[in-house]
């Protein structure tokens, strides 16, 4: 239970740029419209330094706008919203960085209870 000036923080998958057919370091990556303002699931296997998850997840996206007006209804402001993505630096040192991340793969929303 949040406090009366409680904040929540979330971080996940972009719903942007997350397409059911296709991985994420394929060019084409391309979400249509009509798609992007449906529910649609993604199922995948995530790979960490190597080691596959021995089951699929399958992540709901819906469009940006879903997720603010769930937090404006539960009395929640927006306070913060940045897409995470490799420095200059890691780009240019290693191109595992450039091939894993070539578009926004997460996005992390701060929000705070709003008191009135």
């Amino acid at each position: 239970m949040l406090s009366d000036e409680g904040r929540i923080i979330i971080l996940m998958l972009h719903p942007c740029f997350y397409n059911k057919h296709a991985e994420r370091d394929e060019p084409g990556n391309n979400l249509l419209t009509a798609a992007y303002f449906q529910a649609r699931d993604v199922t995948q296997n995530f790979e960490v330094d190597g080691l596959q998850s021995p089951a699929a997840n399958t992540t709901w996206l819906r469009p940006l706008e879903y997720y603010a007006k769930a937090l404006q209804e539960s009395g929640f402001v927006i306070t913060g919203l940045s897409e995470p993505h490799p420095s200059e630096q890691l780009l240019r040192g290693d191109n595992w960085w450039r091939t894993s991340f070539p578009r926004p793969l997460f996005i992390l929303m701060v929000a705070q209870r709003w008191s009135r």
